[in-house]
């Protein structure tokens, strides 16, 4: 189904009213343990259930409501894939109507909360394992609720370019050379497929990997660094730009996940 499949993170965890939440442009499956949450997605409020399962594909804007949360113990994966995934909604399961679907669930959930790369973000021995498990639950979900892929090669080659050089300088020049296409055209055909232009995903990307960064504990300067900015100044202003508040609100505690 997929040529491969990349875990940014996952784990369980629990959140309360503290609780940030917004598209943040990669795939996401949760599995709410306990407790209820709502969200808001196309101006309509979805309310994500306990033991059910979501699948949040990367192009889809939804944002968390907050009324009066206390906890909600959940397992998420956030990950990506060639090819991509892309979906006008998100995907709602009840594993206990489906067989083969509760069984693969059951044991990732359970490899993902004793081996979790949350709050880390450092892979480890069990990483290729759980991708495996994680590959094998979408196809069975595929075949009960069919998940959309974007099949042009091209884009999938410069979606791969991007994931793999977030931290680097990536120019136009460097997407049109591995995908040989023209320039206009280029930017036509991903904007068509993603619904942002390659210059906006690319940095949705590497910002979205450095609020992640700031959340799990990490300095400003660290953050910065690893999404290719050099100047911390600079990159703070960005963030804010793009988010509505800085990230030393992240560092102070006066923000959640």
């Amino acid at each position: 189904m997929f040529d491969y499949i990349t875990t940014y993170h996952y784990g369980r965890c629990i959140k309360n009213n503290d609780w940030y939440l917004k598209s943040i442009g990669v795939n996401r499956v949760y599995y709410i343990h306990r407790g209820n949450i709502s969200i808001l997605l196309d101006n309509r409020q979805y309310d994500l259930r306990e033991g059910h399962i979501y699948l949040f594909p990367q192009n889809l804007k939804f944002e968390l409501i907050l009324n009066d949360i206390t906890e909600v113990d959940h397992t998420f994966f956030d990950f990506f894939t060639i090819p991509s995934i892309k979906m006008n909604t998100l995907i709602e399961i009840n594993p206990k109507n489906y067989t083969l679907i509760d069984s693969a669930s059951k044991i990732l959930f359970e490899l993902a909360e004793r081996y979790q790369t949350y709050p880390n973000m450092e892979r480890n021995e069990y990483s290729d394992v759980i991708e495996s498990y994680l590959e094998n639950m979408l196809f069975l979900v595929d075949k009960k609720f069919p998940i959309s892929l974007i099949q042009d090669t091209r884009i999938n080659l410069a979606l791969n370019y991007i994931h793999q050089n977030y931290n680097k300088e990536i120019t136009l020049e460097d997407l049109l050379e591995i995908t040989n296409l023209e320039k206009n055209y280029f930017i036509r055909l991903f904007k068509n497929s993603m619904n942002i232009t390659p210059y906006q995903y690319i940095k949705k990307y590497r910002f979205n990997i450095a609020l992640t960064l700031l959340k799990h504990k990490s300095s400003i300067d660290e953050s910065a660094i690893a999404i290719g900015y050099s100047d911390a100044s600079s990159f703070s202003h960005a963030f804010k730009k793009i988010y509505g508040f800085s990230p030393s609100q992240i560092v102070k505690g006066t923000m959640g996940k």
